[in-house]
């Protein structure tokens, strides 16, 4: 237990803090995902009584294209994308010489509006703090 360990640990490890708001995130991720994922199921069945009852399609043929909007409707490529705009916004950052040291940080920080230092350029408050003028 000395300081160092403290910084090393506290650098290496999602605190306390940010751990809550980075569930929450994940959480509500995965809700507009599935949200995604029944839109496009609704959609697909929908899509295959429409193809076969009034194109005459056969049933497989209905399928592979009512499979086509489910992969419209989420898309596979949706966590490389999200992956990429991550890595692009540390890439900003390590720029204008800000050392990222957890990208989830970085989401949660793309909230800030306003981030107050003292005049050492601390900040030494570890949880965020709304007021209203």
């Amino acid at each position: 237990e000395t300081v160092r360990g403290d910084l090393v640990r506290d650098i290496l490890v999602d605190s306390r803090s940010t751990a809550g708001a980075v569930a929450t995130l994940h959480r509500d991720s995965y809700v507009v995902l599935l949200a995604l994922a029944s839109i496009g199921l609704m959609t697909t069945i929908w899509a295959v009584n429409r193809f076969m009852n009034l194109f005459g399609v056969t049933t497989f043929n209905a399928v592979l294209q009512g499979l086509d909007l489910i992969t419209i409707a989420l898309p596979p490529a949706l966590p490389a994308t999200v992956t990429f705009g991550l890595v692009y916004a540390i890439k900003r950052l390590q720029k204008k010489r800000i050392l990222v040291t957890r990208a989830s940080a970085v989401v949660s920080s793309a909230w800030l509006d306003v981030l107050c230092f003292d005049k050492t350029g601390e900040c030494l408050c570890t949880s965020m703090l709304s007021c209203l003028w």
